[in-house]
């Protein structure tokens, strides 16, 4: 993780991170960054010196290089006994076990948005590093066929799919914060809410131009999130200008962590068509917020949404725009989509996530030192 503003797998690693920290006292959890952990046992997580005088930016090549050169070094050094990367990039050869997660197929399965590095990345150096590791984390049954589907070398017994969790002490059905709201324009204001990164991967095109046609002129359209893609982001402002909707639908850059549950419950709708997700995060954190939720029938978010979401076509305009209408207008429907969506959350912890991945890795290192 680098010393910068976490989001997506950042938020993953440190989720995780922080709550194996505490789930046993007979571990050391290492990391190259403890800039934003937060464990309640301080003394079991050490920082891996090194990293920083190698590099002072996230250069790809030059990040591959400390991987494979220097990383092995200060494990052995270390004595660890087996290595977790919350990332796909661990290691090519690794005489300790490593359990690497993997978030999704994306570049592979839907690269619109995808850096081409990481495209490549999945192309060459993935799957060898799948194949030197000694189990494989992915976060969706989903995800994990994908994988199979693009990799079919990889022994399937070695993916084990960990559902993520969701920071239920931060989301959670509450009156919003006025003082929040205000300080993003947003107090008194009726609104739909879409939270993610800005790419075409999240199909906020087409959110737009569901949103113009849904009869549903009362609400505003807020779109939070930070831009992954700059060319995007400026076809989309133009075109919200072009169509004079400049006062309906607002653009908020990074919302921090503290300030998200109120954007979610002062919100009326949460709206997440997305193209592709390996789980998507963000329909939960809205359940558990007791905001209705529109999301797409692809890939992983009807595992993760079941039947607690409306679920959409997200090529289908037409279809989005229905679904928003129904739930704004409706409110059996908006009840009932509430109800159920504070009833699925609680199938999902940071907790439960944490102690599957501390139970594979404790597997893996036995495997490779049997008794």
């Amino acid at each position: 993780m680098e010393n910068r503003k976490p989001t997506g797998v950042g938020n993953v690693a440190i989720n995780l991170i922080n709550h194996m920290s505490i789930l046993s006292d007979s571990i050391v959890i290492w990391t190259i960054d403890s800039t934003f952990l937060k464990p309640q046992n301080n003394s079991i997580v050490k920082v891996l010196q090194g990293k920083k005088s190698f590099f002072k930016n996230n250069i790809s090549v030059i990040r591959a290089v400390w991987d494979q050169l220097v990383f092995p070094g200060l494990v052995k050094k270390s004595n660890i006994d087996v290595v977790f990367f919350p990332v796909q990039e661990g290691m090519l050869f690794s005489r300790v076990p490593q359990v690497v997660l993997l978030i999704d197929m994306a570049p592979l399965l839907n690269p619109g948005g995808v850096p081409y590095m990481r495209q490549l990345s999945y192309m060459t150096r993935v799957p060898f590093v799948l194949a030197n590791s000694s189990a494989i984390i992915t976060i969706s049954q989903s995800v994990k066929q994908e994988i199979l589907l693009k990799y079919p070398s990889i022994d399937e017994n070695k993916i084990k799919v960990v559902h993520l969790g969701y920071d239920c002490t931060r989301f959670y059905e509450l009156p919003t914060s006025d003082s929040i709201l205000m300080r993003y324009g947003l107090k008194d204001l009726k609104y739909i809410l879409y939270v993610g990164s800005i790419c075409e991967n999240k199909n906020i095109r087409n959110i737009i131009k569901s949103y113009m046609i849904s009869d549903c002129a009362d609400w505003n359209l807020v779109i939070a999130g930070n831009v992954l893609d700059y060319n995007y982001y400026c076809e989309l402002k133009c075109f919200v200008s072009a169509n004079n909707l400049g006062e309906k639908i607002k653009f908020i850059d990074y919302v921090g962590y503290d300030d998200l549950p109120a954007l979610y419950r002062g919100s009326s709708l949460f709206i997440f068509p997305s193209f592709y997700e390996g789980f998507g995060l963000p329909i939960l954190e809205a359940m558990a917020c007791g905001v209705p939720v529109v999301t797409s029938s692809r890939h992983a978010m009807p595992e993760v949404a079941g039947d607690a979401a409306f679920l959409v076509d997200p090529d289908c305009v037409d279809k989005i725009a229905v679904a928003i209408k129904e739930v704004l207008t409706n409110n059996d429907v908006r009840n009932a989509l509430v109800t159920k969506g504070l009833k699925r959350v609680l199938d999902f912890s940071w907790e439960k996530s944490a102690h599957q991945v501390l139970k594979i890795c404790e597997e893996a290192m036995k495997e490779s030192n049997p008794q």
